[in-house]
């Protein structure tokens, strides 16, 4: 299965990392809405189409790139924890899930300005040591998939702090 899996991610990298990001993701929705008394399909929805979008798109290219211009591990952590975490996915997590909850781009800005720094600090606390790990151990057609899996858990927390006052 990690063959076929392999094989399908280099021949296809960035289909499969939208696949495999955007089932992720819905499922992390999924676990986080649980703690609740009542699913929100809308929500759940905006979570799978920005792991589909991001994740098989800007993220899977950066990933890529990394390896292209970076060689060093630690480099690459701190380029992507450190640059494009803050820069690029946590601003591109609260536009792409805000406007497919029906959010004006204001109420996009000021949820993003008011939570901004909470998201940005658990998620360098959180991926520091994993992106570690990855960048150094996993290899590049795995690499999504890996993130994916290990970013269930941030994903939850950060389903529902960019959901706690809804």
């Amino acid at each position: 299965m990690q063959a076929a899996y392999a094989r399908l991610a280099t021949q296809n990298p960035y289909v499969v990392a939208g696949a495999t990001a955007g089932g992720i993701l819905c499922s992390a929705d999924v676990a986080a809405q649980s703690l609740n008394d009542a699913w929100d399909p809308q929500r759940t929805l905006s979570l799978t189409v920005f792991g589909i979008v991001y994740y098989g798109g800007p993220c899977k290219f950066l990933y890529l790139a990394y390896d292209k211009y970076i060689t060093n591990s630690v480099a690459k952590m701190v380029a992507d924890v450190y640059v494009h975490s803050p820069l690029m996915l946590i601003p591109s997590f609260y536009a792409i899930t805000g406007a497919l909850k029906g959010e004006t781009t204001a109420q996009i800005w000021i949820h993003l300005k008011t939570e901004w720094r909470e998201a940005v600090l658990g998620t360098a606390l959180y991926w520091t040591p994993i992106q570690l790990v990855c960048f150094r151990f996993v290899p590049q057609h795995s690499r999504i998939a890996f993130v994916s899996a290990v970013s269930f858990c941030h994903k939850v927390w950060l389903s529902y702090l960019s959901n706690r006052d809804s």
